[in-house]
């Protein structure tokens, strides 16, 4: 079900990160959570051409003109253009504005109507975590957020690729690997990590569990060594 309520949210973040943690699971799973994948998708895949894609039951044509746009013409549209403009145009803001480098502005200039101005937000390209975060808390802090996201992706590969594949440390990091690899959609075109209260505590209790993998990691070399 959660896979069909994904799909049925229209957004191509989601589905994005629906497919890369598919595909992820498959690479990195064998066996059982194989076949099970495998039979869902294609159960899903049945149901959805029984009823037709192109029904009025659902809004595919949508999911499909906006994906078309962001491929072919990511500068016609601002809906588009602010997800790639978002990874340069804090540069260029923080020469103009060096107290950024450190401190940004916070959200409140979005919940008080007569401090929304275009220098605070109106028409910015912050549609990802990066720039979010920058605007909201400094270049520094924005960088920090995206370095331990990427510091976790190479730790945990790292340590999946030495741990014995049925011990406990080596599918928890595993399934903390495939939880990575749907977040940097989230990361890449989204800003909710940052920018709403129950992302941010998504975010840090993710950050939480895959940073165990290291624990679990030294605990079971620490066992194998003493064997």
């Amino acid at each position: 079900l959660v896979p069909v309520g994904v799909i049925m949210t229209y957004s191509r973040g989601a589905i994005l990160a629906q497919i890369l943690i598919i595909l992820s699971s498959l690479l990195l799973f064998r066996g059982k959570i194989r076949r099970v994948l495998v039979g869902s998708m294609l159960l899903v895949l049945c149901c959805f051409s029984y009823v037709g894609f192109d029904s009025e039951v659902f809004f595919f044509d949508r999911l499909v003109t906006r994906t078309n746009a962001a491929i072919y013409d990511p500068h016609d549209d601002e809906r588009e253009s602010e997800r790639l403009n978002a990874y340069y145009e804090p540069f260029e803001h923080v020469k103009r504005n060096p107290s950024f480098l450190l401190l940004g502005e916070g959200f409140a200039r979005y919940k008080i109507s007569e401090l929304r101005t275009v220098e605070s937000g109106v028409n910015r390209a912050d549609h990802a975590v990066f720039a979010k975060s920058y605007y909201a808390y400094g270049l520094v802090t924005s960088l920090a957020i995206i370095g331990y996201f990427f510091y976790s992706c190479l730790t945990t590969l790292k340590s999946l690729m030495r741990l014995n594949y049925y011990s406990f440390a080596g599918r928890y990091a595993r399934v903390s690997m495939v939880i990575l690899v749907g977040f940097s959609s989230w990361f890449a075109f989204g800003h909710a990590a940052v920018s709403t209260p129950r992302g941010s505590m998504l975010m840090f209790l993710v950050f939480g569990l895959v940073s165990l993998v290291q624990r679990f990691t030294h605990e079971e070399n620490h066992s194998s060594v003493q064997t």
